[in-house]
């Protein structure tokens, strides 16, 4: 299968699901991925501000508050060079920014350098660690500016968008962990 006959199958199955169903079953890949040891041993966290039908994060970014970390968000820069990454604070104001996806108004931006640990958001993983996304390639780009090799990326996934192998190019950074509702 191609990337694209992937997502059209993702959609497709995300559209038979309720909103309430995604919150639940948000909150309990949230709950396995903030139990993960890299977590509890990280001291900046990055996440992503979800999407509607995306894996929810306000469970994993209440986590990072509560004990004291530090929490980024991807934001676009002002130079038109993709994306960053930019502090969250809980009083932080954020806009729409890129594909309505939010991000903070005014930037702090952190050096992707000094994360920890990031969770991703993706249309489809698979049990190797492979991700696709929307398509533009933002994220990829984005980890791929990380020089230093121990960053520990996770997928936040439902089951439904788990395959058996899911097509990878040159491009495409893998994760190290993917976690669902059923895997982890």
């Amino acid at each position: 299968m191609t990337k694209d006959e992937i997502r059209a199958i993702v959609k497709e199955r995300r559209c038979t699901l309720g909103a309430d169903w995604f919150v639940r079953v948000s909150a309990r890949i949230q709950n396995a991925a903030i139990q993960l040891v890299r977590f509890r041993e990280s001291k900046i966290v990055c996440a992503y501000m979800a999407l509607p039908h995306e894996v929810q994060t306000d469970v994993i970014f209440k986590a990072v508050w509560d004990s004291g970390k530090r929490l980024c968000v991807p934001a676009l820069r002002s130079d038109g060079e993709g994306y960053g990454l930019s502090e969250l604070l809980p009083d932080t104001k954020v806009i729409a920014g890129g594909a309505d996806v939010l991000e903070p108004e005014t930037p702090c931006w952190i050096d992707i350098n000094n994360v920890d640990i990031s969770f991703i958001p993706g249309v489809a993983f698979d049990h190797n660690g492979g991700r696709i996304g929307h398509g533009c390639g933002h994220i990829d780009r984005m980890l791929a500016e990380r020089t230093a090799a121990d960053l520990f990326k996770v997928g936040l996934t439902y089951q439904f968008q788990l395959f058996e192998e899911v097509p990878q190019s040159e491009f495409d950074v893998k994760m190290d962990l993917v976690v669902s509702e059923e895997e982890y």
